[in-house]
């Protein structure tokens, strides 16, 4: 299956992509996709964001898929989901 992932913010700068698509097992996951991202990009990400050890965002990151927040590692992935990871940054 295929998942497009759109890296917004920072996320995108860290990695040196906005966009990447992503080939995963029928059937994956959100958990599955952590995974992969950091296999493909966790050591380009800074540690205050990435965990390495639980591949896994660290802070508050809003993640939409379609038409659906994602959250639960286990969540199922549908097959060309476009899936957004948004930093959530404060400031005033």
């Amino acid at each position: 299956m295929k998942v497009i992932v759109n890296f917004m913010g920072p996320l995108g700068i860290f990695i040196g992509q906005k966009k990447v698509e992503f080939q995963l097992d029928d059937g994956a996951t959100y958990g599955d996709l952590l995974r992969e991202i950091g296999r493909r990009f966790g050591d380009m990400l800074p540690e205050k964001v990435w965990d390495r050890e639980r591949n896994a965002f660290k802070g508050r990151l809003l993640v939409i898929g379609a038409g659906r927040d994602l959250q639960e590692p286990d969540t199922p992935l549908l097959d060309n989901e476009d899936i957004k990871f948004l930093p959530m940054i404060a400031g005033g």
